[in-house]
């Protein structure tokens, strides 16, 4: 439950869509052709670019800011950030600051979900949210097909990870008795003849309802929630009563079913111990989902404009600040979008729509616009989020919801190796054998070329040799003094015939190339190829003393650079430590 105070708020007796509309032209369709230019452009993160293009249709002008945020790569995020409790407001920046942590790093947000303004203060959202499985508000559908949101369509992250826009069929419903009936919203104000489901997700300490219905406590497991596809079965704890003033208290381990008029007879019959079951129905391509946010109308479907409202009313036409979010053919790659009113009044619904089209969404949704329409990223090197879109009203408004991009790629072991990084495995492999260390700044440097020193370092490790006695090591080699941090590791690959060097000198600051490195892999672990299919690799470049070794490293599978084995190139870093995970695997 959340301990806050809120004050006592009558019946709403207007609501405003946040996005207020300027001005009364119709607006025509257009296209973005060449004459659009990108102004600039940077790469927030690994996984987040940004465009900001200067968006010209004949006539038509706009500033739009696009970030195209690459879910395909396991630590680039869309994530969903709410209202907490459902009626606090927030600035884009403000909102997506709260979620930023050192593991979990916002790259940019943009404004969601459309709200509600209540006798002139902005309070709860409109339409449908769910996070993490669970349904958090209900919301409703206007069924004017003049209006934004006449269609249940919500975008979302689904279980699989994937982008998704789509309608929904949320079918939330309680059974008593044998008899089912709906449950008209979950956590908002009561109306006429309506059955409201509350839950710990409402805003206030309590039901906050009149005496004019009957309320049903239902007591269920400890920290319940509204799992989207399952039905929970609950006990009645306690019921008030028609003409009861009494206040119903909010708690995380009870509902309350909440009627008014015919809503409030149906729920008469209940008694104490009674048991109600709650049903949860919600689509199977929703069900596991990451979040759900429903928004509208669509803007585009199958890579074609596609607008899921008439679009020959006032409200679609009527130019304004808007927001949108997009989703391409693979579903791995989501666009946040904001259009502004740069040059013009801002773009119509149509607009929009073509404008998503030609950005490569396959997908789109409109969402909250405006004075709402806000796009705040996080420049390179920067601690902080910044405002890049004109803002409609001239100052960043308290917006319900925000869409944030966000890298949640966990704490390195070396500040310069991601886990992102096909040398990854094999560096992490090598660090926890303790072959490597790094260096004291926690950098690995792993497209350094590697020194014949760290070379013996690593083997010796790898191997774990017994370090040689460092005077011993000062007389195989004239260029390796006793004192030399490295004289124990050297010596050792001396005396177990990896390394010879030449001349008495080992080198210990020459680059290994990766013929040479072939050679002392083979040597190290006594690779041999017998029995093995003899694999097809250019050796022609390969000098003559190091070709059986590379041969006998393609044909165990060590490495697939057959066509051309690059010979002379220095090894690096991070390839020699892959190369001893996976020779270190076939022993």
């Amino acid at each position: 439950m959340r301990h806050f105070t809120i004050k006592k708020r009558k019946t709403i007796t207007a609501v405003f869509l946040s996005a207020v509309l300027l001005g009364t032209g119709l607006a025509t369709p257009i296209q973005i052709k060449a004459e659009s230019k990108v102004k600039t452009q940077s790469k927030l993160s690994y996984g987040v670019d940004y465009k900001n293009i200067d968006y010209t249709a004949g006539s038509t002008k706009a500033g739009v800011d696009v970030m195209e945020v690459n879910i395909s790569d396991p630590y680039t995020a869309v994530q969903l950030g709410r209202a907490n409790p459902l009626d606090k407001l927030a600035t884009v920046r403000a909102r997506a600051t709260s979620y930023n942590q050192k593991y979990n790093q916002i790259i940019g947000a943009i404004n969601a979900n459309f709200f509600l303004a209540t006798q002139g203060k902005v309070t709860r959202p409109v339409h449908l949210i769910s996070e993490d499985n669970r349904l958090v508000y209900a919301g409703y559908v206007n069924t004017d097909k003049n209006q934004y949101v006449n269609e249940p369509i919500a975008f979302g992250i689904n279980q699989a990870g994937k982008g998704l826009i789509d309608h929904y069929n949320l079918n939330l419903t309680y059974t008593f008795n044998g008899k089912t009936r709906k449950i008209s919203h979950t956590n908002r104000e009561r109306a006429e003849n309506n059955t409201i489901l509350y839950t710990s997700d409402f805003y206030k300490t309590n039901t906050d309802t009149n005496q004019y219905g009957t309320e049903v406590v239902l007591k269920g497991p400890e920290n319940m929630e509204l799992t989207l596809g399952t039905t929970l079965e609950l006990k009645v704890d306690s019921i008030r009563k028609e003409g009861d003033t009494k206040t119903i208290p909010i708690s995380d381990n009870y509902f309350v079913l909440s009627g008014h008029g015919t809503a409030s007879t149906n729920l008469q019959g209940m008694k104490i111990g009674d048991t109600v079951k709650i049903n949860v129905g919600m689509d199977q391509q929703w069900q596991g989902s990451e979040f759900m946010i429903a928004g509208g109308p669509q803007l585009v479907k199958n890579g074609n404009v596609d607008i899921s409202m008439n679009t020959t009313s006032w409200l679609a036409n009527a130019p304004t600040s808007r927001t949108a979010v997009g989703i391409d053919s693979t579903n791995g790659k989501v666009f946040f979008v904001t259009a502004d009113t740069t040059y013009n009044k801002g773009l119509s619904i149509p607009e929009l729509a073509q404008l998503m089209k030609d950005l490569g969404a396959d997908t789109a949704l409109n969402l909250d616009g405006g004075g709402s329409t806000t796009m705040a990223i996080r420049p390179k090197n920067s601690d902080a989020l910044k405002v890049v879109n004109k803002l409609q009203d001239g100052f960043e408004r308290g917006v319900s919801g925000v869409l944030m991009a966000a890298d949640t790629e966990p704490e390195r072991i070396f500040s310069d190796v991601s886990y992102r990084e096909d040398l990854y495995p094999g560096i992490q492999w090598a660090k926890d054998k303790g072959a490597i260390k790094g260096y004291s700044d926690n950098t690995f440097r792993p497209y350094q070329g590697l020194s014949r020193k760290h070379g013996a370092v690593m083997f010796a490790s790898a191997l774990s040799l017994q370090p040689a006695d460092p005077t011993t090591t000062s007389k195989l080699f004239t260029d390796v003094p006793a004192t030399h941090d490295y004289a124990p590791q050297i010596g050792a690959v001396a005396q177990a015939g990896i390394f010879k060097g030449s001349n008495h000198q080992f080198n210990p600051e020459k680059i290994l190339t990766r013929e040479q490195m072939a050679t002392t892999l083979v040597k190290a672990f006594g690779l041999n190829n017998d029995g093995l299919p003899k694999a097809e690799v250019n050796l022609s470049n390969v000098d003559p003393s190091h070709r059986a070794n590379v041969q006998i490293l393609a044909d165990n599978g060590i490495t697939t650079q057959t066509d051309d084995f690059r010979p002379l190139e220095a090894v690096t870093r991070g390839q020699f430590a892959v190369f001893l995970q996976k020779v270190s695997e076939i022993r």
